[in-house]
């Protein structure tokens, strides 16, 4: 219950912001103010997941802001999927890869780098790459195709956001619960995406 006096509406926007899909019916805060602190106004309520998202995607990249999403290859035994799927948050152009090998391999490692399940590039990690932190473990990969597009729109019908992911199609089939190696896709932002769209 709200206190008296007060209503669920006065604490939410009105159409009186130009920020479009603001979340208007939903609580700002998880629980309402209470006088019950030793100052007589203590604050317990903390922000409700949903408005925290809400400002977190009003912060659209910079022009040419390099935004960064790491796949950590847990098993490298040939196939598809051998890394946990991760999204695209920031619509922009894409740059280019860079492998770290974390655990010793007897055979190069051959992985594709997916962009919604279709293969975008290769990464092939040599058998006689340092581990890390040794000097060298770190490779840089290669540039990404010219102009390779990565979408993000969460304000569509419906919301939408491309997924990268990794399979792997060569290896010695050694696996690490903390990562055989990791694989990270860099790209650079357009400009006010998540503002404007």
């Amino acid at each position: 219950m709200p206190p008296s006096g007060k209503s669920k509406s006065n604490y939410n926007p009105t159409t009186a912001t130009t920020i479009k899909f603001v979340p208007q019916l939903t609580d700002f805060f998880d629980s309402w103010p209470a006088a019950n602190g030793p100052d007589g106004k203590s604050w317990k309520g903390k922000l409700t997941r949903t408005w925290i998202r809400f400002f977190e995607q009003q912060q659209a990249a910079a022009a040419g802001q390099v935004c960064l999403r790491t796949l950590i290859v847990y098993n490298t035994a040939t196939g598809v999927n051998n890394a946990p799927d991760v999204p695209i948050y920031q619509a922009g152009t894409g740059l280019y890869l860079i492998a770290v090998l974390r655990t010793a391999i007897s055979a190069d490692l051959v992985v594709n780098i997916n962009l919604n399940g279709t293969a975008i590039a290769t990464v092939t990690i040599p058998s006689a790459t340092p581990v890390y932190p040794a000097a060298g473990c770190v490779i840089f990969a290669q540039f990404l195709a010219s102009g390779q597009a990565f979408n993000f729109n969460p304000t569509g019908t419906p919301p939408t956001a491309d997924l990268l992911g990794a399979s792997v199609t060569s290896s010695d089939g050694s696996s690490d619960p903390n990562g055989v190696a990791t694989i990270t896709v860099m790209w650079t932002a357009t400009v006010g995406v998540v503002a404007s769209t």
